[in-house]
């Protein structure tokens, strides 16, 4: 196996895309460890942004402030938001401007995504805004999937197609449109409402006799 020092020499000028392009890169050679967060511990390993040679992403409190990154983001000419979409993907983005500007500036002076771009409101609306699915529509779309409550919400974005009228969360978009509580909206039977088993057999063979 190479020592750390070899092998980060070796991976940085591949300029593999974060742990998530390094998960799919097949032409590892065999003396460089598959999980070198592992091998290398206790051998030199600080990161993988150290590692591959990436810039680590920032955190919220890293990032512009609103009114900085709005002024930088004027100056670029996105004039809609699937130009922002692809602009967000590229080099261009610093990194202390955020991929989703009006989830890390919701509070803190955000107002609309023709505001920080500077376009026209017209140009701005986003499809995803235009027909989501009613309360109703989105907890029958969501039960089939048996996601177990808010963490596991979490996790099935990840993992599932989402479709753009579903919004990514739920508990805010619908907080004044029918929204009860997460118990609700996944379909979960809270365990007082559940039947003891013997019972429900017994139920059943009520309702089956002739």
């Amino acid at each position: 196996m190479l020592s750390y020092e070899e092998a980060q020499a070796y991976v940085r000028p591949l300029k593999i895309a974060r742990t998530k392009g390094w998960r799919r890169w097949r032409a590892r050679p065999a003396n460089i460890p598959g999980h070198p967060d592992r091998a290398y511990r206790d051998k030199g390993w600080v990161s993988w942004p150290h590692f591959l040679g990436y810039e680590p992403r920032k955190t919220a409190a890293q990032m512009m402030p609103f009114r900085e990154a709005r002024a930088h983001v004027r100056k670029c000419n996105i004039t809609s938001y699937n130009a922002w979409k692809k602009f967000s993907r590229s080099k261009a983005r610093p990194t202390n401007v955020p991929s989703h500007p009006d989830a890390i500036y919701r509070a803190k002076g955000w107002v609309s995504w023709p505001d920080f771009l500077g376009t026209s409101l017209l140009s701005q609306r986003r499809p995803a805004e235009v027909d989501r699915f009613t309360y109703h529509q989105a907890k029958r779309y969501i039960t089939p999937f048996r996601v177990k409550g808010p963490t596991d919400f979490r996790l099935w974005k990840r993992h599932h197609v989402r479709p753009p009228e579903f919004p990514s969360h739920p508990n805010r978009y619908y907080s004044d449109r029918g929204w009860v509580s997460w118990d609700d909206f996944l379909g979960i039977v809270p365990p007082q409402h559940k039947r003891p088993f013997q019972e429900l057999l017994d139920a059943i063979e009520i309702a089956t006799r002739p």
